[in-house]
């Protein structure tokens, strides 16, 4: 199904709700980040040497593998409808860098999934992340207390002088202009979801 550019997929969306548990919270689900687990990311910090002229896809991915012992799957539909050959050098890089290169170069998308790197030709769906925000002070208005009158004056002992009043005369504070926890929520999850 094709999109407008702009829209986000229906998995691909933050989705924002109002929760009232005591105050006034917002409950936001979104795709979850990605990060590869502390074992994967220290081996992505590994230097490779390479040098690939058009090589398979496979064959790039049995260097990694030898080379920085992670474990690497392909997408059964990658090998199925194939990618173009790779053809790259690198002196010294890290892991995570070459890899990053080989996925721009096959038009690939490179997922940490548990203790696998997972390459594919399409997003994976379904892992989401939810967290709970507490929201009370952007939501609830600050009543606004009437100061004091504050003024100066001089005088002598004949009684004489003047004074001023130092903040000038009050004017009355407007209504307190906060959106509700509904309007947040909608705001939110409008603007997080434009791409």
């Amino acid at each position: 199904r094709g999109r407008a550019r702009g829209e986000v997929a229906d998995d691909d969306r933050v989705r924002i709700t109002p929760v009232r548990l005591g105050g006034k919270t917002l409950l936001v689900s979104a795709p979850a980040v990605q990060e590869p687990s502390p074992v994967i990311a220290g081996k992505l910090k590994s230097k490779v040497t390479f040098s690939f002229i058009d090589a398979d896809l496979s064959e790039v991915v049995s260097f990694f593998r030898r080379t920085c012992d992670l474990n690497i799957i392909i997408d059964p539909n990658v090998l199925a409808t194939g990618v173009p050959p790779v053809t790259f050098a690198a002196e010294d890089m890290t892991a995570d860098a070459a890899l990053g290169w080989v996925t721009d170069l096959t038009g690939l998308q490179l997922h940490h999934i548990d203790e696998a790197i997972y390459l594919s030709d399409r997003p994976l769906r379904g892992r989401r992340s939810t967290r709970l925000y507490a929201v009370d002070d952007l939501v609830t208005g600050v009543q606004d207390f009437p100061a004091p009158q504050l003024g100066l004056s001089a005088g002598n002992a004949a009684g004489g002088g003047g004074g001023f009043q130092l903040f000038g005369p009050q004017q009355a504070a407007p209504d307190d202009e906060r959106m509700s926890l509904e309007e947040l929520a909608e705001l939110l999850e409008e603007h997080v979801n434009r791409r």
